[in-house]
């Protein structure tokens, strides 16, 4: 799920609760009605690195990382 906000507003830390790399203080983080106990093989997650781009147009930047991949 793409999750675009602005900095600063507990975007990292959302994933890591859903990931189980952190636990909240109160309640519990619930997937498929049962409790996120700690990190899963059926979990996963990828970050943007578009503010690396060093001032690259987006999609001049997606080409050069198109081509670093493949």
């Amino acid at each position: 799920m793409p999750y675009r906000s602005l900095r600063g507003c507990g975007k990292s830390t959302l994933v890591s609760l859903l990931l189980g790399l952190q636990f909240p203080t109160k309640g519990e983080i619930l997937i498929n009605d049962k409790p996120v106990t700690g990190p899963d093989v059926n979990r996963g997650w990828c970050f943007s690195t578009i503010h690396c781009s060093r001032g690259l147009p987006q999609k001049e930047y997606h080409v050069r990382i198109r081509k670093q991949v493949y």
